[in-house]
């Protein structure tokens, strides 16, 4: 499993479309301030450390709450990655 394929799991996994975890995934692979994180998003995720599994959420939670604040200001999973 990718990076992204992994990251686009975690995000249906607390309560958004598989549509919308592709658009945020998209989103971030667009900003440049993400970068440095979308030039893994193709790489395999068990290759990785269990830190950068923790900061990559933690990046892709906050562009998530970012995504629904603009886009679906009352999506039930925002209280979800907010808890």
């Amino acid at each position: 499993m990718t990076v992204a394929d992994k990251l686009s799991a975690l995000l249906v996994e607390r309560m958004l479309w598989d549509h919308e975890a592709e658009s945020i995934i998209q989103a971030m692979r667009e900003d440049d301030a993400h970068a440095q994180l979308t030039e893994v998003f193709d790489k395999e995720w068990e290759g990785y450390p269990t830190q950068f599994h923790a900061v990559a959420w933690t990046i892709t939670k906050q562009q998530a709450i970012e995504w629904i604040d603009a886009n679906k200001p009352q999506h039930f999973a925002r209280s979800v990655l907010t808890a």
